[in-house]
């Protein structure tokens, strides 16, 4: 890891936070920002593995990754939170 791999998480956490805030609640919060983070790892690993270097692409891997994976762990947090309460989904 260089020592810009962690600042470079950053950008993840705070679109997750944002994803969450958008879909509301405290559990969005939390598991947003988990989604953004892994998101962003993810991301640059893919960037890692496809030795990317700075740039316009390299940039929007992570962003968009952060973003897509926070939405889905919001979403399947929400499903786990209506079948644990019985509720049918509408």
């Amino acid at each position: 890891m260089d020592p810009h791999y962690w600042p470079s998480l950053y950008p993840g956490i705070a679109i997750g936070l944002l994803v969450g805030f958008g879909t509301g609640g405290w559990l969005a919060l939390l598991v947003g920002a988990l989604g953004g983070l892994l998101g962003a790892v993810i991301g640059l690993e893919i960037n890692q593995m496809l030795a990317l270097g700075e740039g316009f692409v390299a940039f929007i891997i992570p962003i968009v990754l952060a973003a897509a994976l926070a939405k889905l762990l919001i979403f399947i947090a929400e499903i786990i939170g209506v079948l644990l309460r019985g509720q049918k989904t509408s």
